[in-house]
């Protein structure tokens, strides 16, 4: 449609609707259209259009038209609310490391054959609904808006990670050795083959102030039979034992434990949370595969690796130690430059920090004892019974006493239980065999939750059906024509009791003879014919002792098939 000016359109419709004769309505219809370029019939097809309650930019074709849904309002509803029901079939098995959404012809079946959508949906029809309803694939994997860090003071959160040094490694004497590059494709059997270690990088940046502390480590494995050092637990703890005691050094006026330490599910970071938790940290972790959610620390590394290390390419460090002191020196300086650590400090105005003692840390980092939980739920330490829960009997437990001395008790999942020290629960006829200690042996959420799930276990053993997984329903329209075939002859062995006509007989005859009567002497056939025509009007069948008799005769005679005869000749 040709875009026509809104104005000057509006006010030749004006005119043209305001004219008082036919004759004048006409002339202004040819001054339009000499004026758009436009037939008349054309102008007078678009005045129509917008006298009848079209919007004047559809009219002028600035905006193209939709066309109006033939679906009425609650069929329209109908169709909104089962393509969600589809939508979320379709998206039903996005789990894992590389989620792939069923197809649509899959989650159309499910959804018909469990009764919750009714009207006809073909692919395209989903697929052009999910597309409306913004539920397409591309729109559900696209990446939420991402959001930046904020904390109110110094200490609220700090982030923490470490990363592989791109250029320098360790050699077996504990020196330090730089390498821009490996010779080897396969850095794995570069460093095997020179015996180097790799070099890690731990920081640990405030995200109040972007504040940060980074130390290098690295050595032989601690774990037996592993190749490379890695992250763990050792290192991860004297590295948060110097980022958060107070320094030597004042130019890093930098301490204090924070209220959250964000990190990811390393196993080195998992081996430490009992230990922070007694210190009061609380440990949280980001979904597995972003590191982006801790972007503050990223950051910090990824700095320090493709600007800093580059840098100082030309220098060489004698050891782990001297490497260390460039790190001690890279934080003072960019801390001091950039102004965080004068942030760091403003901030502590607002909430002072909670400052820990070499000895607070030891005792945080202290060996934990380990027990079984019994059949009544408790387990026994230092000569006493304590109660843990009701859901944990014969799970391995770990215990630690926290800050006002009390017993707690850590299950695998990280879950922690304060232990009773009254022991497990009792009965006895003189209460009424009422549970004794009972508000101490609350019902967890876990505990309740499963009980639900047992009870809604049930109601689905209940309506469960195998027309769910295989419905008859799919199977009515099912026609198949008779497949091609032909028919197989065995050579022929014990004859039935009967012919009931000649040809029957025959055809035993010849599969016997391995011969057909096409190839035996006419008079021959003839006269076997003859026999066995009378056996036929005579009895009204052919005895197998009389077949048996004419085999007899014929296997006696000594003919020449035709076919041989005339070959012959």
């Amino acid at each position: 449609m040709k875009q026509l000016d809104p104005d000057l359109f509006y006010e030749f419709y004006s005119a043209w609707r305001d004219a008082p004769s036919k004759h004048a309505k006409g002339e202004m219809m040819r001054k339009a259209s000499s004026t758009f370029g436009l037939s008349e019939d054309a102008i007078r097809r678009r005045f129509e259009k917008y006298k009848t309650g079209s919007d004047l930019s559809i009219v002028s074709g600035e905006k193209k038209g939709k066309r109006k849904s033939n679906l009425n309002p609650e069929r329209m509803d109908l169709r909104e609310n089962e393509a969600k029901i589809i939508a979320e079939i379709v998206y039903s098995n996005l789990s894992g490391k590389n989620p792939i959404p069923l197809s649509m012809e899959i989650a159309i079946r499910k959804a018909r054959n469990s009764g919750q959508i009714h009207l006809p949906w073909t692919i395209s029809t989903a697929n052009r609904w999910l597309n409306r309803l913004g539920l397409g694939r591309h729109e559900m994997r696209t990446a939420e808006a991402s959001r930046t860090w904020k904390e109110p003071y110094s200490n609220s959160t700090h982030m923490v990670d470490a990363s592989v040094a791109n250029r320098y490694y360790l050699n077996p004497r504990g020196k330090i050795e730089r390498r821009a590059f490996l010779d080897d494709k396969d850095e794995e059997t570069a460093m095997f083959k020179d015996g180097l270690i790799k070099v890690w990088i731990y920081v640990l940046v405030d995200v109040y102030s972007k504040a940060f502390f980074m130390r290098a480590y690295g050595g032989k494995p601690l774990t037996p039979g592993a190749k490379h050092r890695g992250e763990n637990s050792v290192d991860y703890l004297d590295f948060f034992k110097r980022a958060w005691l107070p320094k030597d050094d004042r130019r890093i006026p930098f301490e204090g434990i924070p209220e959250f330490l964000y990190c990811d599910e390393g196993s080195g970071l998992k081996a430490v949370r009992t230990a922070l938790s007694r210190l009061g940290i609380v440990m949280r972790t980001h979904t597995p595969g972003r590191p982006q959610a801790k972007g503050p620390v990223e950051r910090r590394i990824g700095l320090f690796k493709n600007i800093v290390e580059p840098a100082i390419d030309g220098k060489r460090f004698a050891d782990l130690d001297e490497f260390n002191e460039l790190l001690r020196l890279y934080t003072i300086h960019e801390n001091q430059i950039r102004g965080t650590f004068d942030l760091w400090h403003s901030g502590t105005k607002i909430k002072p920090v909670q400052r820990i003692t070499e000895q607070n840390f030891y005792e945080a980092t202290v060996a934990f004892d380990s027990r079984v939980v019994n059949n009544y739920g408790c387990i026994e330490y230092r000569n006493h019974s304590y109660g843990v829960a009701l859901d944990l009997v014969g799970q391995k437990i770990t215990l630690f006493k926290d800050r006002e001395g009390n017993l707690v008790a850590e299950d695998r999942l990280g879950n922690l239980y304060i232990c009773n020290p009254d022991g497990a629960r009792s009965v006895s006829q003189g209460t009424g065999f009422e549970t004794q200690s009972a508000d101490n042996w609350k019902k967890s959420d876990r505990m309740r939750l499963r009980e639900s799930i047992r009870e809604g276990a049930k109601k689905q053993r209940k309506i469960s059906t195998i027309e769910d997984l295989y419905p008859e329903s799919e199977l009515e329209n099912l026609r198949y024509f008779p497949a091609n075939a032909i028919p197989v002859e065995t050579s022929a062995t014990i004859a039935p009791a009967e012919f009931l006509d000649t040809e029957t007989a025959w055809s035993y005859i010849e599969r016997r003879l391995l011969a057909y009567r096409s190839e035996m002497p006419e008079q021959l056939v003839g006269a076997i014919q003859q026999r066995l025509e009378s056996s036929i009007s005579l009895r009204g069948s052919i005895s197998n002792q009389e077949v048996y008799d004419l085999l007899n005769i014929l296997n006696n005679i000594d003919f020449e098939i035709k076919d041989k005869k005339e070959s012959a000749e």
